[in-house]
């Protein structure tokens, strides 16, 4: 019965260490995200300086006639 009430704690304990390990990952360069990849599979454009343009990146609605 004592077994059942570690469970949660157990659980929680195991995702703090996964979030904490991610976060640290990508503070230090151990994880790198490939950003230019990820906005272009969005479908997001980039503008001259590298950041998301967002205003040009998406299609404008038709007009209906």
């Amino acid at each position: 019965m004592l077994l059942y009430a570690w469970i949660p704690m157990l659980r929680l304990l195991f995702l703090g260490l996964i979030v904490t390990g991610v976060g640290l990952g990508l503070q230090h360069g151990w994880i790198q995200l490939n950003w230019d990849k990820f906005y272009r599979d969005l479908g997001i454009r980039l503008d001259p300086s590298g950041q998301p343009d967002l205003l040009r990146s998406y299609p404008k609605p038709r007009q209906s006639l």
